[in-house]
């Protein structure tokens, strides 16, 4: 048959779109769609934290956190991601696949960045200077009674 219309082509019946299943629930949809979303989030952080880290040993706290938080982001993002790609099965590939693919590229590398970053910082930091205690006086020579 021809491509449905009546032009009288002869090109091939497009296969119709797998649509989603009745029975499927909603949720592995939504955490496809919130693993995205969560890697977006996390590259907002991640700037404010490049921003924070620049201004000067004030801000670095701050700059800290929003990385730390980042790192969290990014991990609730990749589950999100692991549980879409899990669902494939049950509820199709159709908006599950690339979204969730995607999230789990997006949010793996960000945590491999932001776990880099940590350890390079703990690397660089300075060692706290130790408290120099005061040596014990030892007599230099003991005096022996006779």
């Amino acid at each position: 048959m021809a491509c449905g219309s009546s032009c009288g082509c002869n090109k091939p019946e497009e296969p119709d779109r797998t649509p989603r299943p009745e029975n499927a629930p909603a949720f592995p949809f939504h955490a496809a769609t919130y693993s995205l979303v969560a890697a977006c989030a996390v590259i907002a952080l991640l700037r404010i934290s490049a921003s924070q880290f620049r201004n000067g040993e004030d801000s670095q706290l701050f700059g800290l956190l929003a990385e730390a938080g980042g790192g969290l982001v990014a991990i609730v993002g990749l589950v999100f991601a692991i549980i879409a790609v899990a669902n494939i099965g049950r509820c199709g590939a159709d908006g599950l696949l690339g979204k969730g693919a995607l999230g789990l590229m997006l949010n793996g590398g960000f945590i491999l960045i932001i776990a880099s970053n940590l350890i390079a910082g703990r690397e660089r930091r300075a060692p706290a200077p130790m408290p120099q205690a005061a040596p014990a006086e030892t007599p230099s020579v003991i005096e022996s009674s006779p």
